[in-house]
């Protein structure tokens, strides 16, 4: 046993090796979620997705990868969003562009006048939330998540 010791360790390192080659190579693999939008009062405008890596870039838009919808009904609107990474965390940030100006409209206080959602339950409507309150990791296999459009 012990003379073959050299061997079957010249074995496994060379299966570690091409292993740990194959991950620094390997591109990562994506997919196309599906979001299902709900509560969708009216049928004009836009829904605008954001899509945030991180608490460095979340609510910035000059940084998230944006995602647009043309809304021609109410009720619910599928959005795919291409080239999500399988186990890599997200979150999201919906608004209904009614007026279709590319703003988000707020009133004389900041809160939003136009229907929006995040990918997750925010704790709090007093702030906006933080990353981890909403983020999420992509699977390789799930069906459609849904979110709902809200009003203040």
């Amino acid at each position: 046993m012990q003379r073959h010791l050299p061997i079957l360790l010249a074995l496994l390192l060379t299966g570690f090796n091409s292993h740990a080659t194959s991950l620094l190579t390997d591109p990562p693999v994506t997919r196309t979620l599906r979001v299902a939008v709900t509560n969708i009062n009216e049928a004009t405008g836009m829904i605008w997705v954001g899509i945030y890596t991180g608490e460095d870039n979340f609510l910035i838009k000059e940084k998230a990868r944006l995602v647009g919808v043309k809304i021609t009904q109410t009720g619910t609107a599928y959005i795919d969003l291409p080239k999500m990474q399988v186990g890599k965390e997200y979150a999201l940030a919906f608004f209904h562009d009614v007026d279709n100006d590319g703003d988000m409209n707020t009133n004389w206080l900041g809160l939003p006048t136009e229907p929006w959602a995040f990918s997750g339950e925010p704790k709090t409507r007093l702030r906006l939330p933080r990353f981890d309150e909403v983020s999420f990791q992509v699977r390789a296999t799930e069906e459609a998540t849904t979110v709902r459009l809200r009003m203040f």
